[in-house]
């Protein structure tokens, strides 16, 4: 998968991050997730909400009830910031 990400790194679009940290999840690889989630910079309308929603979903299925509330404002926080440049 390391070597999948570095080849592919320029130019990925959403659907490209959405499927690597959707796959890494289902490794249960979230620091992998996590670090790809860190590279996804969303600009204006390309705010894809599937994204966050990943990560947020899958801290809530192991019960982590502080990451779901900390990736929750990060998310709110994006949404704000789209919102303000469409």
């Amino acid at each position: 998968m390391e070597r999948v990400q570095e080849e592919g790194k320029t130019g990925i679009c959403n659907e490209g991050y959405r499927i690597m940290i959707s796959s890494l999840l289902k490794f249960d690889d979230v620091k992998g997730a996590e670090e790809i989630y860190g590279e996804w910079k969303p600009k204006g309308s390309d705010f894809d909400t599937r994204i966050p929603c990943l990560l947020i979903s899958h801290y809530s299925k192991e019960g982590d009830e502080v990451k779901v509330l900390e990736r929750y404002r990060m998310f709110s926080k994006m949404c704000n910031i789209v919102d303000m440049r469409t």
